[in-house]
């Protein structure tokens, strides 16, 4: 990753700063006057980590940082308004574009590029930061099998066949690996484990503590038995009682049945009765329809001879109206007269007649009713005596009573259903005795599992400090090279958690209490081989100023040297401009000196 050009503008406390870098390259100047922020500024246009309060220089509106390296231009600037935005070869694009085209280009993962443009990890070596970052970062094997896992455990705590076999069954068989979270996991089971089993127990306990001085005269299956034999006479009595109710009610209606058919008197009626009248009506409807006939053709004929006798009497002839007749027409006039007298004398005896048969009628049809309403009296009669005799066949047979009562079996239940629910709890405590042992074994069992896996019992910090031994044997290596007289140690504290410890002529110490340039040789070696592991040729470390001068230079002579040329690209370190800085400085010709 070669550098060409770094440009700032109104980043942070720097309002212009361009720069042309070499390898290494120190950043100079008094405390406060933008020496962190150009550090800053390049770790922004590389993986953009900044917030947006830290970029704009008080009272601008815009900050930028643009890096032209090898064949790539990168730009990335933030606006008060607009927010922040990233360019490459002059197109926008999203800040993961960039991330992902270094990555592919140089190596290293994202987290790695944190890390390694900035030593301020190393000021907290001891906590939880710095694990994460080398369990996350994939620099050393995380992997492990479970035969593995199994000879760490034994080293420091022994283990039983049963524990043993349950870690087996919780974890993939050889030769298949699982990572170091897989144990969280598995730990969280067990934890899960040990309060189900806890549940289980005080639940068990509650059991046998409610029934603490409890005794039953008889088994459940007794007490069944006998409430079955209440139960059986409560639906007898129950049966009883329904029928006495039915019987009550069916004697009660059929006497009511019996004495309406005391009271009914209809005799069978005679059938040529019926006949009689029926011939009577019809013979009479027919008379009386014949005569009608003969009266409506009389009065007819009356009409037609009153019409003619109008004309006779007038002087019209008879025959034609429209002429006159002077005949005379006295003869012809009387017969008709006569005629007409006749049929009224005609219809006046069929009037008589027609009288005589509708009286007749009439008689026969009061006959007729009188006849029907003697057969719906009859048929009334029998269909009553056929209700009678179907009631009294639904009439239940009468009942023994039952000799318990209701009340004596309600009282009798209920003490049952008491005896029965003690010793129903008492079977239930005896039931669960032989479980309260098997469930205290088990959480015995669960509580060491869950102890071996826990952060307590730090198996998973043995096994990183296992596989830290690959990574500390690289740093080692390069110490003996550079730094021959500092030995470095990654051991694991009881939180899990990754701490520096070193071997110097003053003795083992940990990181925290090195001098300020063995802290700086830590940083470096550390910060270098992890370099070398993700491919990311960029280191960037602060507060050189905390060295004196003679460390100072032998600093700089330490990163000129081509033992270390070949670990990074670029080297940007950051000091205060002391004096006697400045005449270090003028010693390497080839260093990129950048004054802030």
């Amino acid at each position: 990753m070669n550098f060409k050009n770094i440009c700032i503008e109104n980043f942070g406390g720097i309002s212009h700063l361009e720069t042309t870098p070499k390898r290494v390259n120190v950043i100079i100047g008094p405390n406060g006057h933008g020496k962190t922020t150009f550090l800053k500024a390049v770790k922004y246009g590389l993986i953009g980590s900044q917030t947006r309060g830290e970029l704009i220089k008080d009272g601008e509106d815009k900050a930028e940082v643009i890096m032209d390296i090898d064949s790539i231009s990168l730009r990335s600037t933030c606006t008060k308004k607009g927010g922040a935005s990233v360019y490459l070869n002059g197109k926008k694009t999203t800040r993961k574009s960039i991330v992902n085209l270094l990555q592919d280009e140089y190596g290293g993962t994202k987290e790695a590029m944190q890390f390694l443009t900035s030593s301020e990890v190393f000021e907290k070596a001891t906590s939880s930061e710095f694990t994460e970052f080398l369990l996350n970062s994939g620099f050393i094997p995380l992997n492990i099998d479970v035969e593995t896992m199994l000879r760490v455990i034994k080293e420091t705590e022994p283990i039983d066949e049963t524990i043993e076999e349950e870690l087996r069954s919780k974890f993939p068989a050889m030769p298949d690996k699982f990572s170091l979270d897989y144990i969280q996991e598995i730990n969280d089971y067990f934890s899960g484990k040990v309060k189900a089993e806890k549940k289980e127990i005080d639940r068990i306990n509650s059991i046998l503590s409610s029934v603490d001085g409890l005794t039953m005269t008889r088994d459940s299956a007794d007490i069944k038995s006998a409430y079955e034999s209440l139960t059986a006479d409560e639906a007898a009595l129950k049966a009883y009682e329904e029928v006495s109710r039915k019987r009550e009610s069916a004697v009660a209606r059929l006497k009511v049945m019996q004495d309406e058919y005391s009271k009914m008197y209809a005799e069978k009626p005679k059938p040529e009765v019926k006949n009689a009248a029926e011939n009577v009506m019809r013979n009479m409807d027919q008379e009386i329809k014949k005569l009608i006939r003969f009266i409506s053709t009389l009065q007819a004929n009356n009409t037609m001879f009153e019409k003619q006798l109008v004309n006779l009497k007038s002087d019209r002839c008879p025959v034609s109206e429209k002429i006159s007749c002077t005949q005379d027409k006295t003869k012809i006039i009387e017969e008709t007269e006569d005629m007409i007298e006749g049929n009224r004398m005609q219809i006046s005896l069929f009037e008589e007649e027609k009288e005589t048969y509708e009286n007749e009628l009439k008689k026969a049809k009061e006959t007729l009713d009188s006849y029907m309403k003697q057969e719906r009296a009859y048929f009334e009669k029998i269909n009553k005596l056929k209700q009678i005799e179907s009631l009294k066949e639904s009439i239940p047979a009468s009942l023994r009573r039952p000799p318990i009562k209701a009340d004596e079996i309600e009282s009798k239940k209920s003490q049952l259903m008491e005896e029965l629910a003690l010793a129903n709890r008492i079977e239930a405590a005896n039931h669960e005795r032989p479980n309260l042992l098997k469930h205290e074994m088990d959480l015995k069992m669960f509580s060491v599992l869950e102890n071996i896996t826990s952060k307590k019992g730090n198996v998973k910090g043995k096994i990183l400090k296992l596989l830290l031994g690959r990574l500390v044997k690289s740093i080692n290596d390069m110490a003996a090279e550079v730094c021959p007289h500092l030995t470095l140690g990654l051991t694991v504290n009881s939180n899990g958690n990754v701490i520096i410890r070193c071997k110097t002529p003053s003795g083992t110490q940990d990181y925290g209490d090195l001098s300020t340039g063995e802290k700086l040789m830590v940083q470096f070696l550390v910060m270098s081989q992890i370099n070398q592991l993700s491919g990311f040729k960029i280191l960037i470390m602060d507060n050189l100023d905390k060295l004196d001068e003679n460390n100072f230079e032998k600093m700089l002579d330490f990163l000129s040297q081509p033992a270390v040329a070949e670990y990074y690209d670029h080297v940007f370190v950051a000091s205060v401009n002391h004096a006697e800085f400045k005449d270090v400085l003028g010693k390497f010709s080839d260093i990129n000196v950048i004054s802030i």
